[in-house]
This record gives C-alpha cells, sequence and structure tokens, in this order.
C-alpha cells in the first residue's frame, strides 16, 4: 500500500512550495473540522482539537523556510492555528450563555 498511495503522494507535495503546502494543509483541516463538527457534533471538535494537539507537536520538531517569512517557521503553527479556530467554533456553539 506504501508504494501505491504515500509515496507518490509525498512525492507530488515535495515539488510545491512550503507555502502551497501549508495552504493545502490549512484549507483540508477547516474542512475536516466542518465535517467533524456537522458529522460528529461536539464529540467531533473535542476529538480533532486533540489529535490537532498530536499531530502539531510532531511537526513543531521540524523546521521550515518560507519565502515569506527571513526566520525559519516551525510546521506545526498551521495545525495550532486551525486548533483554535476549533475551540472557538466549540466554544460559540455549545457554550452555556448568561
Amino acid at each position: 500500500m506504501d508504494d501505491q498511495l504515500i509515496t507518490p503522494f509525498i512525492l507530488l507535495l515535495q515539488h510545491y512550495s512550503g507555502e502551497t503546502v501549508s495552504a493545502l494543509m490549512f484549507i483540508c483541516s477547516l474542512v475536516f473540522i466542518l465535517g467533524l463538527m456537522r458529522f460528529f457534533g461536539k464529540v467531533g471538535l473535542y476529538a480533532y482539537s486533540i489529535l490537532a494537539t498530536i499531530i502539531a507537536n510532531i511537526q513543531v520538531l521540524k523546521i521550515a523556510e518560507f519565502g515569506l517569512s527571513p526566520e525559519p517557521v516551525a510546521l506545526g503553527t498551521v495545525i495550532f492555528a486551525t486548533d483554535f479556530y476549533d475551540n472557538y467554533d466549540a466554544v460559540h456553539n455549545w457554550a452555556s450563555s448568561d
């Protein structure tokens, strides 16, 4: 399975710039959040928050150079940003109003 699906996908992503891959990851994360919220509700957002925290902490170990920033940037910042959106969405939809 690795040779048929994952390896060609990785080779395809290596041809794009870091900004393009980060934008694609951001869009896919937002679509994933909205899908989990639609199908699983509050539990789906909790699950995304847990998964995003684990994945982002693994991605932070890798630093990438971006053309827009003079300093290197950790890759986990995109996933952390979507995790903040996930928390905002959960609070906005299910917080008790006083």
